[in-house]
């Protein structure tokens, strides 16, 4: 690899790319979770603001899962 390469793909950072991180939400809350276990705070509330400022999502991101729920299985 020269140093053009190495230089060039460093510029593109996948953190600030939508796709990526909608690929990867899922593993992010998975380890936040893990580390509060791992901490003894798994019972401890945690706000949603806090949640999706670690994981870098909306903070209406909880609020869209919980309505996504709701129309998947409140019809029933």
């Amino acid at each position: 690899m020269t140093q053009e390469n190495h230089t060039e793909s460093t510029k593109q950072d996948c953190t600030t790319n939508k796709n990526w991180l909608e690929e990867h939400e899922d593993r992010f809350i998975a380890w936040e979770l893990f580390v509060r276990y791992c901490k003894g705070l798994s019972r401890t509330p945690m706000k949603q603001s806090i949640l999706c400022d670690k994981i870098g999502l909306s903070k209406r991101y909880i609020y869209s899962i919980l309505i996504s729920i709701k129309n998947k299985y409140g019809k029933s």
